[in-house]
């Protein structure tokens, strides 16, 4: 459901690390996707906060009841659905 917003979050990070992503290989773009949301914690806080800020309040106690599993897990698909993602048309802005 959040998908269009953090493919947006993203694109901004790119920008704020000056476009480098745009200079890798496909294959590099992957690690640097990866390296991006899992090794800033701030950038990483953001997207599952736009993830979590949608919980209905049952989704939420259940996710208080594990929220480090949950976290790791969300962490996990929010990096395979971004490295899914062609971000060719970021480039430009």
């Amino acid at each position: 459901m959040q998908h269009p917003l953090l493919v947006r979050l993203f694109a901004a990070e790119i920008r704020r690390r000056k476009n480098v992503f745009f200079a890798l290989s496909p294959a590099d773009q992957l690690v640097w996707i990866s390296d991006a949301v899992s090794g800033n914690p701030r950038f990483r806080s953001l997207l599952l906060g736009t993830v979590i800020g949608h919980f209905t309040l049952e989704e939420l106690c259940v996710f208080e009841r594990n929220e480090s599993e949950y976290m790791r897990r969300m962490t996990n698909l929010i990096i395979q659905r971004l490295q899914s993602v062609d971000l060719e048309e970021f480039r430009k802005m």
